[in-house]
């Protein structure tokens, strides 16, 4: 029999993609999703480009002004979307699962994010691309679960420190009253103390 390159690449192609299914299931741990943040033009912006200075750039994500997550909100989905899958697979949930599936459910939180997507070879092994788990939905659920959650916690909060303050209020005003009550009484016994020495006299 004849085969033409197309099917040897292709033979190829599968045989690398059964291997990566393959190791799945034999390299499996737990997630350590680590994320670095700075301000621009601040002392931290320059040692994180320092350090991220050999580091290929996967993609890019702007906002609208005015529209983009808070550090917060940011934060909020980071953590939810780690804990969705705290298992490292390198066929499923790897860190370009992890990268893509923050940036698409930032994409549909917040409306009028741009993507960037400049080449690169990341999230292949030998030429195959590796599978990424489909969580956005879930994931995205989950941030405003939580975004609820803190919500009426905050809330929860803010009622305590106002009933506390309230209370401190009505204690201020009750000692208030019973120190002009003490005047007045002071106040009476001097003027009737008065009265009994003029009385004398």
């Amino acid at each position: 029999p004849s085969f033409s390159p197309q099917d040897v690449a292709g033979d190829s192609i599968a045989r690398r993609s059964a291997h990566i299914s393959s190791m799945s299931s034999s390299f499996q741990r737990g997630a350590h999703d680590l994320i670095s943040y700075a301000t621009l033009d601040s002392s931290a912006s320059a040692e994180l480009e320092r350090k991220c200075k050999k580091a290929a750039r996967i993609c890019t994500l702007t906002f609208p002004e005015g529209v983009g997550p808070s550090a917060n909100q940011l934060a909020t989905l980071l953590y939810v979307t780690s804990k969705h899958e705290p298992k490292y697979t390198i066929t499923n949930t790897q860190c370009y699962w992890f990268v893509d599936t923050v940036f698409e459910a930032l994409k549909s939180l917040f409306a009028g994010a741009q993507q960037d997507i400049p080449n690169h070879r990341g999230g292949t092994w030998n030429r195959v691309r590796i599978p990424t788990k489909g969580s956005v939905d879930e994931v995205c659920g989950k941030y405003r679960a939580a975004r609820t959650a803190l919500a009426e916690e905050a809330e929860q909060k803010h009622r305590a420190e106002q009933q506390q303050e309230e209370e401190r209020q009505r204690e201020r005003e009750q000692r208030q009253a019973a120190e002009e009550v003490a005047k007045r009484e002071r106040e009476k016994r001097q003027a009737a103390e008065e009265q009994r020495q003029a009385a004398e006299e």
